[in-house]
């Protein structure tokens, strides 16, 4: 009403802020908080493990692309989305135990 903002722009601030407090008193209904640190340890072991095979080219296998110009890691180009999906499986760990701690 002070003319801050416009109406557009508000809508995104009110249902941010309504869609998150709904889904934290879903998230505490689900009492799903036991399996925080277990997602975290899992998330944080694939994680390393990707860095392990991607960053530093240890390599188990090979597949039929091996190149050594790019370190052997043509194949592999689950390395990225695999790295992306565990950091985000941290974060919702990460979030399940401050709500445990809450």
């Amino acid at each position: 009403n002070a003319g801050l903002l416009t109406f557009p722009r508000t809508l995104g601030i009110i249902l941010g802020t309504n869609i998150g407090t709904c889904l934290t008193t879903e998230l505490i209904g689900l009492n799903i908080n036991r399996l925080a640190w277990p997602l975290l340890a899992a998330a944080c072991g694939l994680w390393l493990v990707t860095a392990l095979i991607g960053e530093m080219k240890l390599m188990p296998f090979r597949s039929a692309s091996y190149s050594t110009n790019t370190g052997g890691a043509a194949g592999h180009r689950w390395f990225q989305p695999v790295r992306s999906a565990a950091v985000i499986i941290a974060g919702f760990a990460l979030l399940l135990i401050g709500i445990s701690v809450m």
